[in-house]
């Protein structure tokens, strides 16, 4: 007898089992039939008058009393069944630890003045602590800095371009400054040219005037 399965041997208190969401509610009802207010205890102005400070659930072993819808009290022995383990404040102040079977919602317990009093090789082995991991720490996202203007670059003086051939009043001349050892060169293309003077430190005066008649240019080249 001891050994049959304490969850299907007798009328459940709750059929189907209690879970995390439906267990507070049944184990205040369970207190309330342990005080004394019968078997049901469905009155939630009954139930709520029962606190509980704790409730661990976990896995139970030994022999203890389990208490059917029916009323029967009958011991079984537990061997790591599902279980709730419960510390719980009654309406008079004082506070029990009480213990339910998860499959069925049945209470445990042993007769006597120590009703919760543990029988031989009783343990209670509550589940691991679900530990949430702590959250990784995001780098913070810098905004981007403001774009740096560029400078605007200052004009550089550019070199003269040396003079090219040059068509200014009718006169085409060219002038190049020396280089490989050569001198100074003005060359005069089509010219008509009345007098020219070539003076020091790079300094040219020319002067010139258009000639109208052939004999006049003939004259002028001859000269």
């Amino acid at each position: 007898m001891l050994n049959r399965d304490p969850a299907i041997t007798r009328p459940a208190m709750v059929p189907g089992g209690v879970t995390a969401t439906t267990a507070p509610v049944a184990i205040q009802q369970m207190a309330a039939r342990i005080a004394g207010h019968g078997l049901a205890a469905t009155s939630a102005t009954v139930y709520q008058a029962f606190n509980i400070l704790e409730q661990v659930a976990g896995r139970i072993w030994g022999v203890m009393n389990v208490r059917y819808a029916d009323g029967r009290e009958i011991p079984r022995r537990l061997n790591g069944d599902r279980a709730y383990r419960a510390r719980v404040r009654f309406a008079d102040g004082h506070e029990e630890v009480l213990y339910m079977l998860q499959a069925c919602g049945n209470d445990l317990r042993v007769g006597g003045i120590s009703r919760y009093l543990p029988g031989p090789e009783f343990r209670f082995e509550a589940d691991p602590a679900v530990v949430t991991p702590a959250p990784v720490p995001q780098p913070v996202v810098q905004p981007a800095p403001a774009a740096t203007p560029m400078p605007t670059p200052t004009p550089q003086p550019t070199e003269p371009t040396p003079a090219g051939p040059t068509n200014e009043g009718g006169l085409m001349f060219e002038m190049k400054c020396s280089a490989d050892g050569r001198p100074n060169m003005i060359r005069f293309d089509s010219s008509q040219v009345d007098e020219f003077f070539f003076g020091r430190d790079g300094k040219v005066t020319l002067r010139y005037r258009e000639v109208e008649t052939e004999e006049e240019v003939e004259e002028v080249v001859n000269s």
